[in-house]
């Protein structure tokens, strides 16, 4: 909790190409979309509960407290939701009956500080994530270091883990052979940078 607003400061998210931002922007490729206050906070709950299943019952209490919400309100965000985020990435699987669970890697953003590097080590998170999941944790990686919001020698290293768990699993993986490349390029050129001058 903010000593100085006693409010309890929102977190931010980032998942594949998307981050959804403290302030409650949802933000892609560097530009905000809208998104209605109803779907923010079944998105913020699920991204807070990333790979945990949400239930219908936990989603209605928390976004539509003390009313009677029908279940069919929760069915519209979520497909208001599903299709603002291009489904075909699988983000939001449906639990029959049960719930809603976010299948993507999620990397919190500490709320104060904003340092991605607060979150589990990206070894751990790839290890549990099919190939897809753990190229998509390298992607986050990299964007965060290339826009500035982590140490980019961190953030580049972080990368290159989730990279090498996908070619254990997969060696000839096109995609992240390509990637190795381009976290084998930053940390050449953080290197470089690093260097003292020649003289």
């Amino acid at each position: 909790m903010d000593s100085v607003t006693g409010k309890t400061p929102r977190q931010t998210f980032v998942f594949g190409q998307w981050i959804l931002q403290s302030d409650g922007n949802l933000v892609r490729c560097g530009r905000g979309v809208h998104l209605p206050p109803k779907e923010l906070q079944v998105l913020r709950l699920l991204l807070g509960s990333a790979g945990r299943l949400v239930t219908k019952d936990r989603l209605l209490d928390s976004v539509w407290p003390g009313m009677d919400a029908a279940e069919e309100s929760l069915t519209r965000c979520i497909y208001v939701l599903r299709k603002l985020l291009e489904e075909s990435k699988g983000y939001i699987a449906t639990v029959y009956g049960k719930g809603y669970r976010f299948t993507g890697p999620v990397v919190p953003l500490l709320p104060v500080l904003e340092d991605p590097l607060g979150a589990l080590p990206t070894e751990l998170i790839a290890a549990c994530c099919e190939p897809w999941s753990a190229l998509q944790l390298a992607d986050t990686w990299l964007a965060l270091s290339m826009l500035g919001l982590c140490d980019r020698g961190a953030g580049v290293e972080q990368a290159r883990a989730a990279v090498a768990r996908v070619l254990e699993l997969e060696a000839g993986n096109h995609q992240a052979l390509a990637r190795l490349a381009l976290v084998t390029s930053l940390q050449g050129c953080a290197e470089a940078t690093a260097l003292p001058p020649c003289g």
